[in-house]
């Protein structure tokens, strides 16, 4: 972790996904990691190869709160298009992690009944259609898929253009919960999915503009002018 010529720091940071314990420097039920329900002391077997002190923290909280700052944007969700789907919040300036820290662990809430079962034991979860992981089992011809899944798409391939729809949908699905529950000034998208960039905002564009003519309701939240990508 640390080089054997570099200074060593006062302290180290790590951010991890799964519930964390920031004051117990644990963390359990990062379920993509293998961790379960028992807490896992990683600060202190960390601390001990470095010699230093050691902070946890979520690693989508720590992502939301480096978009906070270099945006400047004081009440904002970030969406992670990551292996997983889950989101952070910044709210009046102030990074919200929850009573029990799972604030934003959109990923799980479900939206299928007849939907697979999550890692998490939970069935039809919105993880399964909105995330990379999801992508890579929906069109594993590639590695990442989605480039290869649009162009495949806009070649008009229609199991690519299946796949696709049904990301997108669970994208646009994501940020419609977020304006609904939190309704923040800005919804910005980051993760190793988003990478994709103007082709994924503009196809994103197209979901929740059709959601718009479909309901006023959803076309008084100004859903698209709202959304935001993380830039390099």
């Amino acid at each position: 972790l640390l080089g054997a010529s570099a200074a060593r720091p006062a302290s180290v940071g790590v951010g991890i996904p799964g519930i964390v314990d920031r004051a117990a420097g644990t963390v359990r039920h990062a379920v993509n990691l293998g961790l379960d329900d028992a807490p896992f002391d990683l600060a202190t077997r960390i601390a001990e190869q470095v010699g230093v002190p050691v902070a946890l923290e979520n690693d989508l909280n720590a992502a939301t709160w480096g978009a906070h700052v270099i945006s400047g944007v004081a009440d904002l969700a970030y969406l992670s298009l990551g292996t997983g789907l889950a989101a952070g919040f910044v709210m009046d300036g102030v990074l919200r992690r929850g009573a029990f820290g799972v604030a934003g662990e959109i990923g799980h809430i479900p939206v299928d009944a007849n939907g697979g079962v999550c890692s998490c034991g939970q069935r039809g979860c919105l993880e399964l259609v909105a995330s990379g992981g999801a992508l890579q089992t929906m069109w594993p011809a590639c590695d990442p898929p989605l480039p290869c899944l649009l162009d495949a798409a806009e070649d008009g391939n229609r199991d690519a253009i299946a796949v696709r729809d049904r990301f997108i949908a669970g994208v646009a699905e994501a940020v419609r919960i977020l304006a609904l529950t939190v309704d923040p000034e800005v919804i910005m998208i980051g993760g190793g999915v988003s990478q994709a960039g103007e082709r994924l905002h503009t196809t994103l564009g197209k979901a929740l503009a059709d959601q718009a003519e479909r309901s006023p309701f959803l076309a008084s939240l100004c859903l698209l002018e709202r959304v935001e990508f993380v830039s390099a």
